[in-house]
């Protein structure tokens, strides 16, 4: 039989296999995701996002006419500098063609949307609630192969069907099944407990049986969590359009200033079902256990990259809290044979070690638990399932790995040339810092004053304040036109911008007082001394500077926000009492005639109303005025439109990766000075236990952002290793050139000559035993504990019965009645020819 008659006959038997199993399958593996189940909603969505516009700009206003959002040339600007101005072609280009309507492709991605306006006297805003149903959710997550959680007991119920599926039939499901199985030589071996099933995550397939998957407890019909629900509506709202998506590219027209998004955040849920961790009390004292239920509970309402930030925040301060109690004895024998030795105390050498290889095991562990997170939260293929940033712009291919359509850069060497521009830019804003730097010492001269010190210490601080915050509007800027592809080499490339930039900045000063600075030339007891001024003067400066920014300023921009907002308010009405044209009817609703104006769509509430079980009438004018004739009854949930206008109010979510700078800049003020101020760890423990509470305050005083996936802190963990390498380096420096404990060495206990030439071979001997100590501790500690390798190979088995043994099955059926067949045709082929022979023999007679 030809091999393709045996797949097409195959085919109907393979299907029965997988009926069998699953039950009746609505749609192959090939099905195209249905489009166009979008639309207008009557009722108010409870869970997605918010789209915030502003409804007027000088240029232009949003008409709702017909249940669209469109921009049209505002009044007050005439036609004549309109059309010179070619505004025309800048509302195209800024919407992406959609001028006519900004939801334009809403339907047809599926994505369902409420149009409300704000409750304010002005209504100033226009709010889309977008939604999509969770069977469309789930059809989502078919196509792009999402991993979805499975029902350890179901699964292995499930799993028992296939024989070889050895780790299904010797899973103990039930307290009656035996816990041990006898081998062949009679000895008693464990069955597998039934706990190592969880955390297995598989891809979701509509074709399997949905009870395999673990159900949201909220909605138990479906398998997409509230978590996922945001993501994957997300990439529905931001993906292009021939994959399925809206095309609505939110992070570029929130950074157009001149588009009328102005913000943008995920909903959050009833209160009633709104989980403990958003209402947790800031300064709860907590078990180490307990830290880490809480960071979990954070990754469940906030997604994994943030969950990711305060499991290392909470692993760190852990970590921290023995070299604190190490560092502050040290500290109080520095101080107490200080006049005899200076900074420079006898057995500095082992503290430095020993802070080397804590650091070196720190970063390990860490390594070990991120990797348990991420089996843990099913992230595994995370680089494999990584669907395009929806900013990114390149052009349409068909994958040579699996044959689908993706979108890819449109010239590799245009994108390898922009990355050169924008590195060589960051060695021009070093270059600056440096100059800078420079010129605060020539300021200060060689006066060896510790007040005129702190003095420039305090300067230097606000100058590494001041150029952080430049350098990170620019590297944004420059991360953006260089168009990466995937959001983790994104995320990837900015960090390595700002990092460098960021070490650069802030510890110049410190490697240049240490090193190259001549005032202190033949007093390194002096230079010891200034180091730990700079050094303490810096990290006060910068807790002070950081929580200004993180508490002060968000607190005094709110107050500033609403003091412009009720100024806005007088003036609009004392405007609209002086027979001013009113805004609603100028700028919400169509400009074509009073009575267009007048129209109220049933699916809009009109500013300034309760909101709830609202009636409004077919021609009743916004200012109550016209007449009444026909009756629309808009039912409003009140609850959400209070969490719209409460986080309309708020600023945008806290960047994980300034929070992430922070701790790491922490981490290099401990490590590459710790000679000089070994109280440093006690301090950033302390620093610690303030900021998981301040960061965790800002995410919830803050709009709530999009649940971004992640599958860990991606390079800062290279970032981290690389200061533990510099800290060898910098701290043995200090000790070999900046002080006399070598050179007391030497001629005391060696009777050897502290000679220059003996001190390099000294200081790079030692460099290399360290750097070649870490390199064995990197190679003999596994990245991958073993719990969670054995819990990978699980999951791939699981992965290969739950999603292929029914094919497989239906494989080896179709074989067979192959072959079957096959030997029927034989079979009846030989009956033929013997029946023909007789039949010649009889002819012949």
């Amino acid at each position: 039989m030809e091999p393709q008659q045996a797949v097409h006959d195959a085919a109907p038997l393979m299907k029965e296999a997988e009926e069998q199993f699953y039950g009746s399958l609505e749609s192959g593996m090939t099905q195209r995701l249905s489009r166009g189940h979008g639309g207008l909603l009557e009722e108010t969505p409870t869970e997605g996002y918010c789209l915030v516009f502003e409804a007027v700009r000088d240029k232009y206003y949003i008409d709702l006419t017909g249940g669209k959002l469109a921009i049209r040339r505002n009044q007050d600007y005439s036609e004549a500098e309109w059309n010179e101005n070619r505004w025309d072609d800048k509302v195209k280009e800024m919407t992406e063609d959609c001028a006519d309507d900004l939801l334009k492709h809403f339907k047809t991605a599926n994505i369902k949307y409420k149009i409300l306006r704000s409750r304010d006297p002005m209504q100033k805003y226009v709010y889309v609630v977008i939604t999509t149903d969770r069977h469309l959710a789930e059809d989502w997550a078919d196509k792009h192969n999402i991993d979805i959680p499975i029902e350890p007991a179901e699964a292995v119920s499930i799993g028992r069907n296939f024989e070889d599926f050895y780790l299904a039939q010797r899973t103990i499901l039930n307290d009656s099944e035996e816990k041990t199985e006898k081998a062949k030589d009679g000895q008693d071996l464990d069955r597998i407990p039934l706990d190592d099933w969880n955390y297995i995550h598989i891809a979701f397939e509509q074709t399997i049986n949905e009870k395999v998957y673990k159900h949201d407890r909220a909605h138990p019909d479906t398998v997409v969590t509230h978590r996922m629900y945001l993501r994957i509506l997300y990439e529905m709202l931001t993906d292009d359009l021939p994959l399925g998506g809206a095309n609505f590219i939110v992070e570029k027209f929130l950074l157009d200033s001149s588009h009328p998004l102005v913000a943008f955040f995920a909903l959050h849920q009833t209160r009633d079902n709104r989980p403990a961790v958003v209402t947790e009390k800031l300064f709860k004292c907590r078990t180490p256990q307990q830290n880490l239920d809480f960071c979990d509970h954070i990754r469940d309402y906030f997604g994994e990259n943030i969950g990711f930030y305060f499991h290392f925040l909470v692993h760190y301060t852990k970590w921290l809290y023995p070299m604190a109690l190490l560092g502050t004895v040290w500290f109080v024998v520095q101080l107490s044979v200080e006049d005899k030795y200076g900074i420079a105390t006898p057995g500095s050498s082992i503290i430095v070690f020993i802070f080397i290889m804590w650091s070196t095991l720190m970063i390990e562990n860490w390594y070990r638990r991120e990797w348990k997170l991420r089996f843990k939260w099913g992230m595994m293929r995370y680089k494999q399932t990584e669907v395009p940033r929806p900013a990114f712009s390149g052009r349409m291919v068909i994958s040579k790995e699996n044959g689908e359509i993706i979108e890819t850069y449109q010239s590799w060497f245009a994108y390898v040339c922009k990355i050169t521009f924008s590195m060589s830019t960051m060695v021009l804003c070093i270059a600056i810092v440096m100059a800078v730097v420079a010129a605060l010492f020539i300021l200060r001269g060689e006066q060896n004053d510790e007040y005129l010190s702190i003095g420039v210490g305090m300067l230097n601080s606000i100058q590494i304040f001041i150029m952080n915050k430049i350098y990170t509007w620019l590297a944004y800027r420059l991360n953006e036109w260089e168009g990466h592809r995937l959001q983790q080499d994104y995320y990837n490339n900015l960090v390595v911008k700002r990092i460098i930039f960021i070490v650069f900045n802030s510890f110049y000063s410190l490697f240049y007082i240490a090193f190259f600075d001549d005032t202190y030339t033949g007093n390194d007891r002096a230079r010891l001394a200034a180091i730990r001024t700079q050094l303490l003067t810096l990290f006060i400066m910068a807790l002070v500077l950081q929580n200004s920014m993180e508490l002060l300023f968000p607190w005094l921009a709110s107050k500033i926000k609403k003091m412009c907002m009720a100024r806005e308010e007088e003036e609009w009405q004392e405007n609209t009492s002086s027979n001013r044209p009113s805004y609603q009817t100028d700028a919400l609703l169509s400009d074509e005639d009073d009575a267009n104006r007048a129209q109220v769509q049933q699916n809009i509430v009109g500013g300034g109303d309760d909101n709830i079980d609202l009636k409004i009438v077919g021609q009743h004018s916004i200012n109550n005025d016209k007449s009444v004739q026909a009756h629309h009854t808009i039912r409003i949930d009140n609850l959400v439109m209070e969490d719209i206008e409460e986080q309309v109010d708020l600023g945008p979510s806290p960047d994980v990766l300034d929070n992430t700078a922070e701790i790491v800049i922490l981490q290099g003020y401990i490590m590459l000075f710790v000679i000089i101020f070994p109280l440093m760890p006690a301090l950033a423990a302390i620093n610690n236990y303030f900021e998981l509470r301040i960061d965790f305050y800002n995410l919830l005083n803050s709009r709530r952002p999009v649940p971004g996936s992640a599958a860990g802190l991606g390079v800062w963990k290279s970032v981290l290793s690389s200061f533990n390498i510099i800290a060898v380096f910098s701290n043995l420096a200090i000790i070999t050139f900046r002080t006399d404990l070598i050179k007391s060495l030497f001629s005391d206990e060696v009777g050897v000559e502290g000679s220059e030439r003996n001190l390099w071979i000294f200081y790079f001997s030692v460099v290399l035993a360290l750097l070649f100590i870490i390199f064995v501790i990197r190679v003999a500690v596994e990245d991958v504990p073993t719990t969670v390798s054995e819990a990978i190979s699980r999951q791939e088995a699981c992965e290969r019965h739950l999603l292929m043994a029914p094919v497989k099955a239906a494989a080896s059926k179709a074989i067979a009645s192959a072959r079957k067949q096959k030997k029927l045709s034989i079979d009846n082929g030989a009956h033929q020819a013997a029946n023909q022979d007789e039949d010649e023999q009889k002819h012949e007679l």
